[in-house]
């Protein structure tokens, strides 16, 4: 599975490109999952296997949705308080002075 990254977004393409290396060296250290014991599974625990990294990428995949989400609201909070910054750095002068 590949993620679409749009090619201006370098610090994310960094940033995913960083986990990914995390992630093959833990996998690396990881001596459970070995190639010899990958093949030495009956076909039923390959099923098992594969129905369970299905299952987590789909977690994965709702997570990853959940977090763009919430950036996507973080990014609007951000824009509303900036804009609400600046308007009340204009309103205020006129209402102190109005006083």
């Amino acid at each position: 599975m590949s993620i679409s990254i749009p090619p201006e977004d370098k610090a994310l393409r960094t940033s995913v490109h960083t986990l990914r290396s995390q992630a093959e060296r833990r996998i690396n250290r990881k001596a459970d999952l070995t190639l010899e014991a990958v093949r030495a599974l009956t076909p039923q625990q390959t099923q098992l296997l594969l129905h369970e990294l299905h299952v987590h990428q789909i977690e994965l995949e709702t997570q990853n949705e959940e977090l763009r989400q919430s950036k996507d609201a973080l990014d609007a909070s951000r824009a509303r308080y900036i804009e609400l910054s600046i308007s009340s750095c204009t309103t205020w002068p006129r209402w102190a002075t109005a006083m």
